[in-house]
């Protein structure tokens, strides 16, 4: 896991990270709270996947930060559902 930040400008910074990483509501919730304790403020948007232990928490940490889903999260899932021949073939098929 891995928080980093943007600021007004575009500039990011990383500003925590954690090893051994689960998609539990507990470890989310410790790992939002130690940034906040360290000092984190203002958080607008998250982003991740949409993992049921991801939701609760950011709300509960972070009320007023939206939620937003990995755009590569959600196409993995769409794409799931898409028979493999309707699927684009080759490296460059997106294109």
């Amino acid at each position: 896991m891995v928080a980093i930040v943007a600021d007004d400008d575009g500039c990011r910074e990383v500003v925590g990270a954690a090893e051994g990483f689960t998609e539990s509501s507990e470890y989310l919730r410790e790992f939002l709270s130690r940034l906040k304790s360290r000092g984190l403020r203002g958080a607008r948007m998250l982003t991740g996947d949409k993992a049921a232990g991801m939701v609760c928490p950011v709300a509960e940490v972070f009320p007023e930060a939206a939620h937003q889903r990995y755009a590569v999260c959600f196409y993995r899932n769409v794409l799931a559902k898409v028979p493999e021949s309707k699927r684009p073939q080759g490296r460059h098929a997106h294109q």
